[in-house]
């Protein structure tokens, strides 16, 4: 893909790095770079890199270590998307539970073509959801998982990624189903694996339940999905 260029208006300053296509076949110098900058992180390469700005971290030495080496790269323009549960007092507002992050060669046939939508979102449709960021909760049921989150304003188990209602119509499926089906699979069938479950206790039948609460009840509202 093109080389990055910082006139394209879809640069930034900063890189959301919690998901990465990159050829370890082309890119392999830029990887071990990246991994030299992240050595020497905490006390040189985040503080220059970031010069003080919040959320400092390896989020912004790939692009940079692709550069330093005269390396191609793109980074995509779309902006991610929050997705999360709508509140019950303002409906333009979701309690972030995670982001939704463009297709990448989506994006570069838009902006192949000089049609920035971080400039003009009328110009084009945005490209597909292609990566789901589950950061806020991780699904991880031995950690933080079977939290607050799953609770519903109404005090009802709820699904995590229900709201804006543009950004479940560019996953194009449930996603979020998918993601608790491999969930409860893990939980129930291979638990004993992770040394740091095992102390745990009731983890799989914790994950049934949310489970059968809002995957195997009618009653419970499923976003409208593209193609669904």
């Amino acid at each position: 893909m093109d080389p990055f260029q910082t006139a394209n208006p879809g640069c930034s300053r900063a890189t959301e790095a919690g998901i990465l296509a990159v050829s370890k076949k082309t890119h392999l110098s830029t990887l071990l770079l990246a991994a030299y900058y992240n050595y020497y992180g905490p006390d040189y390469y985040y503080i220059l890199l970031d010069q003080g700005a919040p959320g400092a971290g390896d989020k912004d030495t790939f692009l940079h270590a692709a550069t330093a080496l005269n390396e191609t790269f793109y980074s995509v323009s779309e902006k991610a998307v929050d997705v999360g549960n709508v509140t019950p007092w303002n409906a333009e507002v979701a309690i972030n539970a995670g982001y939704i992050q463009a297709d990448p060669i989506q994006d570069y046939n838009l902006t192949s073509q000089q049609k920035w939508r971080v400039k003009d979102p009328s110009v084009a449709k945005p490209p597909r959801a292609f990566f789901v960021h589950a950061g806020d909760p991780e699904f991880n049921p031995g950690n933080d998982l079977l939290g607050r989150k799953l609770v519903g304003f109404d005090g009802k188990p709820t699904r995590l990624w229900t709201h804006p209602p543009e950004a479940m119509e560019r996953l194009g499926y449930d996603a979020e189903r998918a993601f608790w089906e491999a969930t409860v699979s893990v939980a129930c069938e291979i638990q004993l694996a992770f040394e740091s479950w095992k102390s745990k206790s009731g983890l799989c039948e914790q994950v049934k339940e949310h489970w059968e609460a809002v995957f195997e009840n009618p009653d419970v509202k499923v976003p409208v999905f593209a193609g669904s």
